[in-house]
This record gives structure tokens, sequence and C-alpha cells, in this order.
């Protein structure tokens, strides 16, 4: 490919324009926009951006222009017609003349409106993954596109697949602050129907360390973004004084172009733009690494916090219900307790998970409660035999004295100073234990530590107090 010119370089600038304000526009506005954008700059008469569901496995049709508005929508199979197949393959097609024959679209969807005479097919790839693909097309009546041009939009691909990732994330993260908010008022709702005061602290608890666990990566991910904001500025200031440059050069002002390439090399020295390079790369990883944490803090957090239909058992892995409440109350373990699992190798049980998390919950925050300064929380899980699995949970912590061995499981009886606890949790813990047919059992020693063992059947069988 030649030496960009001018308008080329304008027509690039206002495409990293277009990604500076997606933030700040609506979505399909975007996608709109950059479409637009791109048909603008090879003179195409229609075209289409599309975009992968990975749920569903397929391409649909997020914007287009020139298209009939039932084309809007549409989904496509993967390898399927032309967007398919170059979403499938991750390759750029150019495509001139009739291509019904061509063996690689035999399977073709037809979009509705009228065939193009040429067209040219690029997928949209962040970090060899294709999001998506986007298609520029040209009437009978005008000139056929060409390699030059197919070669030219490799370009600025990037960008659109950039700014294109850009929004997905963004609209993952909104989903995300969605699921999490519509989980909190579940959360308040269920809060209204307890009658028992330790399940209402209890989800205090975890409304105050899901948030400072989400805090911590939504901080540096802020972080992220803002010096990932500097930089666009560095590189919008580095594209005005090209401009000037090249504007200068085409005039055959060379004084006006010799300060500008001083002006160039003065930035370039003063911001190290080759360190921002580099760097630019790290801040994404560290952004995508950051909302990972988040998405996985409110996927346990979902996992902990479901509604219980209790005349219906579910089939669920106890070990990952551990896992999820793990994460749930890890901001009132780490601080003061290492946490040590052995995670058996585990049937799948019958039960009622929601229920058997705020057990799980109950035993892990009172042992980190036992343990004063510094310990160890040990979790191990295994079977007994076929039918039976166990849950163990030890502490190093002061241990109970044996006279209240006996009591711990009545309710109301605490050992905790008032105001500390109600009481209620163990009594809870223990009727949750019962009504899976269970046994919740404790071992403990003044000065050692202490640890509950919950045996539950793998088929749940019922009994008269699931009827009642």
């Amino acid at each position: 490919m030649g030496e960009l010119n001018f308008d080329d370089l304008i027509w690039i600038y206002d495409l990293f324009s277009i990604g500076q304000v997606a933030v700040e526009e609506s979505e399909d506005e975007v996608y709109q926009a950059l479409l637009k954008h791109i048909l603008y700059g090879f003179n195409g008469k229609t075209g289409c951006l599309a975009l992968i569901d990975k749920d569903k496995n397929d391409l649909y049709i997020k914007t287009g222009i020139g298209l009939p508005q039932e084309a809007i929508g549409s989904r496509i199979e993967l390898g399927s017609g032309i967007l398919g197949w170059v979403a499938e393959n991750n390759i750029s097609l150019l495509l001139n003349g009739d291509v019904s024959n061509d063996e690689r679209f035999q399977n073709i969807q037809k979009m509705p409106g009228s065939k193009p005479n040429s067209a040219m097919c690029w997928p949209l790839s962040v970090k060899g993954e294709v999001i998506g693909v986007i298609s520029v097309n040209q009437d009978a009546n005008e000139s056929e596109f060409t390699d030059s041009e197919l070669e030219h939009g490799k370009m600025v691909i990037p960008v659109i697949s950039l700014v294109a990732n850009n929004l997905q994330l963004n609209r993952d993260r909104e989903l995300q602050i969605k699921t999490l908010t519509d989980l909190n008022n579940q959360l308040n709702q269920t809060q209204q129907q307890l009658v028992q005061q330790e399940k209402l602290a209890s989800i205090g608890q975890l409304a105050a360390g899901v948030a400072h666990e989400i805090n911590n990566p939504i901080g540096f991910v802020l972080s992220n973004v803002t010096s990932l904001s500097e930089y666009a500025e560095t590189f919008i200031q580095l594209i005005k004084e090209y401009e000037i440059l090249v504007e200068n050069l085409s005039c055959g002002n060379r004084e006006k172009a010799r300060e500008a390439m001083e002006t160039i090399r003065d930035i370039k020295k003063t911001e190290d733009v080759a360190f921002m390079l580099d760097d630019i790369e790290e801040l994404v990883k560290d952004s995508l690494d950051g909302m990972e944490r988040v998405r996985s803090i409110v996927a346990g957090l979902k996992s902990f916090a479901r509604v219980d239909d209790q005349s219906e058992l579910k089939e669920a892995d106890i070990n990952e219900c551990i896992k999820s409440t793990l994460k749930v109350v890890w901001n009132e373990l780490k601080y003061k307790c290492e946490v040590k699992t052995n995670y058996g190798d585990l049937p799948i049980v019958e039960c009622f998970p929601g229920s058997l998390n705020q057990v799980f919950m109950n035993l892990l925050v009172n042992a980190s409660h036992a343990i004063e300064k510094k310990g160890v929380i040990e979790v191990e899980t295994g079977c007994i035999d076929e039918d039976y699995i166990f849950i163990r949970i030890t502490d190093d912590g002061s241990g109970i004295d044996p006279e209240n061995i006996s009591k711990l499981f009545n309710p109301f009886f605490t050992t905790k100073e008032v105001g500390k606890g109600t009481g209620l949790g163990l009594s809870i813990s223990y009727g949750i234990i019962q009504k899976h047919n269970g046994e919740l059992l404790v071992d403990s020693e003044l000065g050692v530590g202490t640890t509950f063992t919950i045996s539950i059947p793998v088929v749940h069988v019922e009994n008269e107090d699931d009827n009642s």
C-alpha cells in the first residue's frame, strides 16, 4: 500500500474521534457512526456491522445502512454466508461480481434488498478473538472495490474492533451493575420476610463485604482508564501536529513544517510516547483482569443469594457452593484468617443450595470470630460412603467451653457480648441441616479450636417437615 495522503489522515483521525466520544453516546449511535464513516471512506452504498452473540454462537446485524429495516437484528449462523464465513475464518474478503457459485458460500443466507456488485468484508477481532464483522457494498453501476482498498481498510479495522469491544465491555459493566442492583433489591425484599435477626445481620455483612471486594478492582480500573485518557490526549495532540506538518508540506511552507516537526519531536521526548505504547497493553490487560474479578464476585453473590423454592429440590455441586460462599464472606476472613481448602471428589447432591450457603456462611464467620489475632480455617469435603457426603470446617481459635457445647444449637444462646450476636445463627443452621436429613456435629477444645462437621445424603428423602 502507498503513502497515506492528507485526506486519509483526516479520515483516520475522524475515526479516532468517534472512538473518543463512544462513552458519551448511545451504543447504537456509535455503531451507526462507525459504519457511516467506513462507507464514506470507501464511497460505499450499503453496508452492515454484525456482532457475535456468544450465548447463541451466531451473528446478529447490529446496524446497517441502505438495508431494509427488517434486516436489522436478523441472525446469521457462523460459517453461513459471507458474513458468517468471515467471522468463522477470521479472514478479510474482497468479492466482485456474482458469488452464487462460490463453494465457500453454498449455504448463503440471502439478505433483504438488492444484490451488491462488489463487497469488502473484514472481521473485527481483539487479541485474536473475533467479536464481529463489518461489510461495505457497492451497486452494479459503480466501480468495483480493489485489493488496495481492502488493505486500506485493514489499517483502521483494529480501531473499530477496539471501539466495538469497549462498547461491549461497557454494556457488560452496566449489566453487571444492574445485576448487582437487582440482586441488592432481591436481598432487601428477603430482609423484609425474615423474622430471624441473625439473617438480617448476615445480609448486612454481605452487603458491606461485597462492596469492599468490588471497590478494589473498580478502583484500579478507574485509575487505568484515567491513564489511558491522558495517553489519548497526547496521541490526539500528535495527530494534530502531524496534520499541521502535512498541510504545510503540501503548501511548500518549509518553515512551518520544520516547526511542526520540532513540536512532534518535543512531544515524543517529553511525553515518552514509546513508554505509553508499551504501557497501554498492560493497562488494558489489568483493566480486563479487574472487571473479571468483579464478574467473579457478582457470580458468587448470585449463587449465594439464590432464593430456594422450598417445595422443589435442586441438584448442586457442594464444592462450588462453598467456593461461592467463601467469595462472599472473604472480606470477613482475609484480615486475620488463612483459609485452607481440601475439596474431595463429590457427587452432585439433591439439596436446597441457598439454605446450605447460609449454613456455610454462619460457620465460616463464627470461625473467624473465634480467632482473636491470626489463625487458620480449614475446609474439607469428602464422601462418607456412596450415600452421604461430609463438610468439615475447623478453626484454631479460642474453642468452646465444654459446659456450653450442649446449648450451642438452642435458639438465642450466644457466648458473644451483648449486641455482637443474636444466638440464632447455629440454631438456624441446625434446622437447615435437619431439613436435609443430615447431621451437624461439633467438637471443640478450649484454647485449641473447634470443628463443625456436616453430613447430608446425596439423594434427598422427604420427611414430614418437607410437606408442612
